[in-house]
């Protein structure tokens, strides 16, 4: 009952709104591996709702000043994304299922060349220092390390002679043509970072249901970022709780790591999430 009386008071007030995020959302989601800030300004709706909430959140002090940059990076296109269906359980994590498609392959190593092309023009927020030491941190889901290594790969093609590039700590050298590395790719992606730091966030019992049902979730995220979000008993994390690991990931990587450029796979709301409560 109360679901539905929620969801009445939805479609009263915000049809029209939610009616055009899901159009672009569901279309971004079955096609686009997409760098977040292009994700951002096709869904512009998400990010003011997750900012409206943070007003009352407390910063952590400790990550005022970032001794490195990062890049977040959304995966590719997933068999759930085709199927319509979220897919967020935590179990997940250790699970193979919903992996990219051919598409998503395709997707995920044409970001990689995309940012080797960013990190090449020397973009005014990332530091000079910070270019030319590349980190891989993911989130542990079949989607997202798929992405992290088809990335790489990408990322690799592109490497010319005379670059100076380390990803994850190892040195990328090409031996004279472009794409012809010293290095294979798969030892590269292997020391990468898989942590449920940025793992996806939980919508709880919407788990397996159609992508609509985000309807439940994001208005109540207006209202309170410090509660779970949806209708009673439907579980979903709240934003607080994905804030909350989301920076003790950023934390992590702050003590790990110095003067790098960090690249965060992740999936749409944790994302989001992220950038909202670094703004």
């Amino acid at each position: 009952q109360t679901a539905f009386v929620l969801k009445k008071t939805i479609q009263t007030h915000t049809a029209a709104i939610l009616s055009g995020m899901f159009t672009s959302l569901t279309a971004l989601l079955s096609t686009n591996c997409l760098f977040l800030i292009v994700l951002l300004q096709n869904v512009n709706i998400v990010l003011p709702l997750a900012l409206s909430s943070f007003s009352s959140m407390p910063l952590n002090s400790d990550l005022s000043t970032l001794r490195n940059s990062y890049v977040l990076l959304r995966h590719g296109q997933s068999t759930s994304n085709v199927e319509g269906i979220i897919s967020s359980c935590p179990s997940l994590c250790s699970s193979g299922k919903h992996p990219l498609t051919e598409e998503g392959v395709r997707q995920s190593f044409e970001a990689g060349r995309t940012l080797y092309s960013l990190l090449q023009s020397s973009p005014p927020s990332i530091p000079p220092t910070r270019l030319k030491n590349i980190r891989f941190v993911s989130s542990p889901f079949s989607r997202t390390r798929q992405t992290t290594h088809n990335a790489i790969q990408g990322f690799m093609s592109e490497v010319r002679r005379g670059d100076d590039v380390s990803i994850n700590g190892v040195n990328v050298e090409c031996d004279g043509y472009e794409g012809s590395c010293t290095v294979l790719p798969d030892s590269v992606s292997s020391l990468s970072v898989y942590t449920e730091h940025f793992r996806e966030r939980s919508f709880g019992n919407l788990d397996g249901l159609p992508l609509s049902t985000y309807s439940y979730v994001w208005p109540v995220d207006r209202m309170s970022s410090l509660r779970s979000s949806g209708p009673p008993g439907f579980g979903v994390e709240s934003v607080e709780s994905v804030y909350s690991r989301v920076n003790r990931g950023v934390a992590t990587c702050e003590r790990r790591w110095s003067q790098c450029v960090v690249v965060v796979v992740s999936h749409a709301d944790t994302l989001q999430v992220m950038q909202a409560g670094g703004a």
